[in-house]
């Protein structure tokens, strides 16, 4: 992030992980029914891909004052973000 909190992207949704491709649920009797590839969920898509955000359980470890710096932090992207929009 920007503002000097350790952050990165969001997970990606869970459909789109390698472990539920077709090859990967072959093995199980009921999944490999399913194909994952023909999901869509256009608001969890665009969430993981453009809003979600990864902080690291080890930040939120700190004093209150870091506390503060991270969400003064969040805030400020959040503010920023809505006016570009």
């Amino acid at each position: 992030m920007a503002e000097g909190i350790p952050a990165s992207p969001g997970y990606k949704p869970l459909y789109r992980e390698p472990a539920f491709n077709k090859a990967s649920l072959d093995w199980h009797p009921y999944a490999r029914h399913y194909d994952y590839s023909k999901v869509k969920c256009p608001v969890t898509e665009r969430v993981c891909d453009h809003e979600a955000i990864w902080l690291k359980q080890e930040i939120f470890l700190g004093e209150p004052e870091d506390m503060e710096d991270i969400a003064r932090a969040i805030r400020k992207v959040r503010d920023n973000y809505r006016e570009l929009l």
